[in-house]
């Protein structure tokens, strides 16, 4: 049973993987695992809005992160979790009242950057 790769026995006799396979690929997946991330990519695409309006309304921090991890970030510039205390909820709030303003159609995810870029500039978010 040897590997046509040439890195040795793809399995010895019991079945088991032989020595100097490396086995599967870093970062591959099943057959299984791809379908499901497939379809919750599609489920997404379809449902984008209504998905990220509950996840606002409804798990405020995690969307919060959410966007923070989609912003380009600084490597010298820690984020959110950086700031002092007082610092992080005033953004929170500016942050909160943006999404708020977006939901009712009243603003526009520009708010929201320009509340999130209150964080590095020293100055109090709008």
């Amino acid at each position: 049973m040897d590997d046509p790769s040439g890195r040795g026995p793809s399995r010895d006799r019991n079945g088991r993987f032989g020595p100097g396979n490396p086995g599967r690929r870093r970062g591959s997946r099943n057959h299984m695992s791809r379908q499901i991330a497939l379809g919750l990519l599609r489920h997404y695409s379809e449902h984008e809005a209504e998905i990220l309006a509950r996840l606002s309304r409804n798990h405020f921090a995690h969307y919060i992160r959410l966007i923070g991890q989609m912003l380009p970030s600084d490597p010298e510039d820690g984020g959110l979790e950086a700031l002092p205390p007082r610092d992080a909820a005033q953004v929170t709030r500016a942050v909160r009242a943006a999404l708020e303003r977006v939901e009712a159609g009243e603003g526009s995810l520009a708010e929201v950057e320009a509340a999130l870029a209150g964080m590095g500039s020293g100055e109090d978010p709008p």
